[in-house]
């Protein structure tokens, strides 16, 4: 017969018949459990022979993308392929690690059941587990009812970090509680996961939504002019993936460029009675840095209806206009001043209502 190598592994009382295999035991080149009965003269010659079937199931093909846009948080779905000899797979353990082999491991959710080969991770927050900066793996391990495999299969995982910078506003629409303008900020270094931005007006932690869809190759988004804000004070500014929104936004508090006239008056010097003639003029706003110019109406309402301008719109500095003699008065009551930024015109202007100095010959 041809000669084998045999190494004693264990012995056993005549009254039991299991002998346990310790786990992580070497199997070397070794092949078969070869089991002799024992006299007390002599062990037999001919054994009883058992080929060792060695259940080798590691997942393969890992593929994890972090679409989680917040420094050390992850997001995002996890796939993998199940072991060739899945059968004595109960779950799956994963773990956050140092290296490829499970160095310093924390674990990452509850086990997977076997027959499933993906995981979706929500804003797993890395910060949460110990020196998470240091973890550069996900590890997966295969466990079966006895215990949990020793060497598990890794990816590296980066850490997708999306943050705008620099986010700045001005305000050119003029009225109070208006708000135009275009809402600028630089994009992030890293744009390979963010598909677009998210814009919300708030207050403290109150916010609703002002812009949800601003796309990821624009680095701003246009505030239209007569915008209402209501009481809140700052715009924030979210980058999201496919997957989620950050979480935590750039912020950027906002001014009200307010900027009206005041004190409009009228020195009225033509003395026809269905005249107008004679020096509107008025105080200018406390800041001039959004005004470009002004222009003076005539109107039948404080609301601009059918208004006709006087003269030319007037560079910010001139505060008063020559309203020519003779001007038909018709059924204009009011001028109306208006500021005028590089953007827009304000909507509610400055007034004042006005009689005709008339002086009838008697």
């Amino acid at each position: 017969p041809a000669s084998f190598t045999r190494v004693l592994f264990g012995t056993v009382p005549s009254d039991i018949e299991t002998l346990a295999v310790a786990v992580d035991t070497a199997l070397k080149t070794y092949t078969h459990f070869i089991v002799y009965t024992m006299s007390s003269l002599v062990e037999q010659t001919t054994p009883r022979g058992h080929v060792i079937f060695d259940a080798d199931a590691s997942v393969s093909d890992i593929i994890f993308v972090d679409k989680d846009l917040d420094p050390v948080d992850m997001g995002g779905m996890m796939t993998w392929s199940t072991p060739h000899q899945y059968e004595r797979v109960e779950v799956y353990h994963m773990y956050f690690a140092f290296d490829v082999v499970g160095g310093s491991r924390s674990p990452l959710g509850p086990p997977v059941a076997t027959g499933i080969n993906k995981i979706v991770f929500n804003e797993v927050p890395m910060r949460d587990h110990p020196r998470a900066l240091l973890y550069s793996h996900i590890t997966i391990y295969t466990k079966s009812i006895l215990v949990e495999q020793t060497t598990p299969t890794a990816i590296f995982v980066n850490d997708s970090v999306s943050v705008i910078s620099n986010v700045s506003f001005d305000d050119y629409d003029l009225d109070a509680t208006d708000l135009g303008g275009t809402l600028e900020w630089v994009e992030p270094d890293d744009l390979s996961q963010v598909t677009h931005y998210v814009v919300y007006m708030a207050l403290g932690s109150n916010r609703s939504v002002f812009a949800s869809g601003v796309p990821a190759s624009l680095h701003g988004h246009i505030v239209e002019p007569d915008t209402k804000f209501g009481d809140n004070t700052h715009f924030l500014v979210y980058t999201a993936s496919s997957f989620v929104e950050q979480t935590t936004p750039a912020a950027h508090d906002f001014l009200d460029a307010a900027a009206s006239v005041s004190q409009v008056s009228f020195d009225g010097q033509d003395l026809d009675l269905d005249d107008l003639g004679g020096i509107v003029s008025w105080l200018p706003p406390s800041s001039l840095t959004r005004v470009e110019s002004y222009c003076v109406y005539l109107a039948t309402s404080l609301h601009g209806e059918s208004r006709s301008r006087v003269g030319s719109p007037l560079l910010a500095g001139t505060n008063q206009v020559l309203l020519p003699a003779n001007t038909p008065r018709g059924d204009f009551v009011y001028f109306l001043v208006y500021a005028k930024s590089a953007l827009v015109e304000q909507t509610t202007p400055a007034h004042l209502d006005f009689y005709d100095e008339a002086s009838l010959v008697r």
